[in-house]
This record gives structure tokens, C-alpha cells and sequence, in this order.
């Protein structure tokens, strides 16, 4: 999604591109949530593997959140797992911290909160808005990542950089970026993208006609340049490449590493090498 919710929290998880908003077609509206007839989502770290063909959602809050309230507590009724997004800016961190010191009740009914990275891409992206300008980065992952909370902490692949340089999660539960690792995207155009976000930053897709997904995926440049970026030893200062995988290929500022980190540079704006 272009635009952020003031509160920081959205209804889809990462902000994906026009035409696959919600990350799975077929989902139904439903004003403060969204449900998905697919597995429930596995975001928060430590989680239960789904069952098949149970429900889940993505519930959207905003203040003063007496929708996202009821919204839960009907799904909760219907045995709907419910889980919350908070996209994590340098202005919604400090209300990440505050609900994480003092949750609100509606929180405490939900199965998990997952945050998300800001992501600069869209026709509203605004740098001012990156995590990494907010001077409470550490705190925030040191906060979410200690302690008892009464509901799960998951984080997006997106804040690998914070997570592992400031968190206290279990290494097994650490993953870095997937794309191309074993994730990719196909837009509505079927173009194939190792990223969704790709598509909102002008990225040229790979044209699925005429190939097939397995050929794209072991063969194509776009798809073997993401790997080797994610193969390198990332920021010449780092201290948690092996977590990391050199942070995020496609948008290095929104990496969360300290100023004395060098960031590597953004793969090219085109993917269209030889299949």
C-alpha cells in the first residue's frame, strides 16, 4: 500500500503493489478486517504451523479503535485467527513502544501483533518516514523482543537488520530477506518479480508467457543477482551477516545498521536479463 495509517497499523501485511493488495486473491472486506479462506499466517515467530483450510485475518486499526475491538471479538466468536499489522515508521514507533509497555485491550485479545518495516515505495513514499530515522530503533526491538507479552511478537523479513543487530529472538526464529531465495511474485500482468515491492518502484518484471516459474527462478540474471547479494558479506562493518543476508537488496535506506556501516548499493532498476 502507498499510504501508511497514522496509527501504523494496516490490514495487509507488507504494503504490496496495486492488484494484489492483500498478498491472496479472493479475500472479502469487511470495514476493519479482511479474511482469508487460506492457511492462518505463520508471522509470528514460534507460532503453530496452520491447519489446513482454516481462516485467518488481518485487522486494521485505527483510533480511537472501537471498530478494530469489536472486529476481533467478532472473529475471536467465530474461531477466526486474528492477527494485527503495525507498519513501524520514525513517527508509529513511539506508539509501538507505548502499546508494548502498556498494551490497549483489544491487543490482548488478538493472536499475534507483527511489524512491519516502512517500506519507501508507492505514489506516497516519503524517507522522512523510515525507522532508521527515529533515534528509539534499539529500544523498540530490545522492548519487543524481552519479556512476557500476552499476545505474540512476529516481525517481517524487512526489519532483519534491527531485529538481528537489537533483538533478543531465538536464532532459529531469525530469518533474512526471502526474495529469490524461496519467495517470488507474479503481478497481474503475469510478470514474474523476486519482490512484490518491485512493482511500485518501476522495476521491469520477467514475462511469465513463454517461460515457466521454475526456469525464471534457477536461471534468470534479475533472480541470480538477489541471490548474490544476498550470498555477500553484507555491510563492511556488520557483525550479524550470517542473520542478516546483507539486509534488504532493492532498498538499502531502509536497512536499520549504524551510520558507520557502509550500505550496499540497490541492484539495477531493470530484471530483464536472459532467461
Amino acid at each position: 500500500m502507498g499510504s501508511t495509517p497514522a496509527s501504523g497499523v494496516t490490514g495487509c501485511a507488507s504494503q504490496p503493489a496495486d492488484g494484489a493488495r492483500c498478498g491472496k486473491p479472493g479475500a472479502k472486506r469487511f470495514r476493519a478486517f479482511e479474511v482469508f479462506c487460506e492457511g492462518a499466517e505463520n508471522c509470528a515467530r514460534g507460532g503453530r504451523a496452520p491447519r489446513r483450510n482454516t481462516v485467518s485475518t488481518r485487522a486494521s486499526a485505527y483510533p480511537p479503535y472501537e471498530e478494530t475491538t469489536e472486529a476481533i471479538e467478532l472473529l475471536r466468536s467465530n474461531r477466526i485467527t486474528t492477527n494485527v499489522h503495525f507498519i513501524l515508521t520514525s513517527k508509529t514507533v513511539d506508539t509501538a513502544i507505548e502499546w508494548l509497555h502498556h498494551p490497549p485491550a483489544f491487543l490482548e485479545k488478538a493472536n499475534a501483533v507483527v511489524f512491519l518495516n516502512y517500506k519507501p515505495v508507492g505514489r506516497f513514499a516519503d524517507e522522512k518516514l523510515l525507522l532508521n530515522k527515529s533515534p528509539r530503533v534499539e529500544e523498540f526491538f530490545k522492548l519487543a523482543t524481552s519479556g512476557r507479552k500476552p499476545f505474540r511478537i512476529g516481525f517481517d523479513t524487512c526489519t532483519i537488520t534491527g531485529l538481528a543487530r537489537f533483538g533478543n529472538a531465538p536464532e532459529i526464529s531469525v530469518e533474512g530477506c526471502d526474495a529469490g531465495r524461496f519467495s517470488l511474485f507474479v503481478s497481474e500482468k503475469m510478470e514474474v518479480y523476486p519482490c512484490s515491492f518491485m512493482v511500485e518502484a518501476g522495476y521491469q518484471g520477467i514475462p511469465l508467457r513463454g517461460s515457466s516459474l521454475g526456469s525464471i527462478w534457477r536461471n534468470h540474471e534479475g533472480f541470480k543477482q538477489i541471490r548474490a547479494k544476498h550470498a555477500g558479506k553484507g555491510c563492511a562493518d556488520c557483525t550479524t551477516p550470517r542473520q542478516c543476508l546483507s539486509g534488504c537488496p532493492l532498498f538499502p535506506k531502509m536497512n536499520l545498521c549504524p551510520k558507520n556501516c557502509s550500505i550496499p548499493s540497490p541492484c539495477e532498476s531493470q530484471i530483464d536479463g536472459d532467461q
